[in-house]
């Protein structure tokens, strides 16, 4: 179901004002709407959700939370690093999801922004080429809302904690499905797959793109914390982000792990295909002089001097073709004792 199935305008797949940490049902269609509502309820925090907007609705938002001109430039540009910046009393922030696609092994990165401005907070979805339209993200984070109620009650800032929260629970699955993936590739390096240099790369490429979500949102969070003290942040916000903290460290250090042993994959493989080429190059040398010395053979035989050893026996004709074979034997039996054959 879509932002229009529910009656909301343009992109909007989500409206909900919260009071004392509920949802609080109100029959909102825009953002102008959502602001009247929460003017009625001093207590009360706005919510608003908009997918992949157009130029249109940005302005919309622009004007009706009085936004600055660069914040506005911002949202407008898509394909941004994970930031935190702050516009007089307004928080902006931009965050990276993803999710794994195991089908292809892409980690599929979206884009988010919020905008917290007053008592209001404006999520923003900016769809990737690789992402489908829908309302299970939005879903999602009613939920991971429902479940963090007593946090709401802190302010907007516990929503825009609540996100970056479910931004960061996100890669962890994504991480695991690279795991079973580097699993995998390691068979494929010991049984000789041509394949597994490019899969290699492709899963190191992905680990980049995962680094580069996970590393800048860790300023972000360390950014929120470093103005807990001057906000007056709540104790129960600060406990919260440091627990994401602690998940995005582990995740940013896993990544790491993963490039590293990625690395040593390679090199492995290229020992390997090392090893196999100077086996090969063994074989070759080695059936190469076995063919050599008879044709030698042959071949002083087959200059036709009129003076040579045994050219006037009966038996020379069959020495020289003994002499031959005897050679090719003795070389093969040679080389495969050591393991060239």
């Amino acid at each position: 179901m879509d932002g229009q199935d529910l009656g909301y305008k343009g992109s909007i797949v989500d409206i909900a004002m919260y009071e004392e940490g509920q949802r609080k049902p109100i029959s909102a269609r825009d953002i102008w709407d959502l602001l009247g509502e929460i003017e009625k309820s001093p207590h009360a925090t706005g919510w608003i959700a908009y997918d992949c907007p157009d130029l249109n609705d940005i302005r919309t938002i622009a004007r009706a939370l009085s936004l600055h001109p660069m914040l506005v430039e911002d949202i407008v540009t898509s394909h941004q690093r994970p930031k935190l910046e702050r516009y007089g009393s307004t928080l902006f922030c931009v965050m990276k999801p993803a999710v794994y696609d195991e089908a292809t092994e892409d980690v599929l990165l979206g884009e988010t922004h919020i905008v917290v401005a007053g008592r209001t907070v404006v999520c923003i979805r900016q769809r990737g080429d690789r992402n489908a339209p829908d309302r299970r993200w939005v879903d999602e984070v009613d939920r991971r809302f429902e479940a963090q109620a007593p946090m709401l009650q802190s302010g907007p800032e516990a929503m825009l904690y609540a996100v970056i929260d479910y931004t960061a629970d996100g890669y962890a699955p994504a991480l695991r499905g690279i795991v079973d993936d580097i699993d995998d590739v390691e068979r494929q390096v010991f049984s000789g797959d041509a394949a597994a240099p490019e899969r290699i790369y492709r899963l190191s490429r992905e680990l980049v793109d995962l680094q580069h979500a996970i590393v800048p949102l860790q300023f972000v969070v360390k950014a929120l914390q470093s103005g807990f003290e001057k906000y007056a942040v709540a104790t129960q916000l600060r406990a919260h982000l440091a627990d994401v903290a602690d998940h995005l460290t582990r995740d940013a250090e896993l990544t790491a792990e993963l490039r590293d042993m990625l690395t040593r994959i390679l090199n492995v493989n290229a020992t390997l295909v090392a090893q196999r080429q100077n086996d090969d190059m063994k074989k070759i040398s080695a059936w190469a002089a076995i063919i050599f010395t008879p044709s030698v053979i042959g071949s002083i035989y087959g200059m036709n001097f009129s003076h040579m050893p045994e050219l006037d026996t009966v038996w020379g004709y069959p020495f020289a073709l003994t002499l031959m074979l005897a050679s090719a034997v003795v070389l093969w039996f040679l080389f495969k004792r050591r393991g060239w054959l």
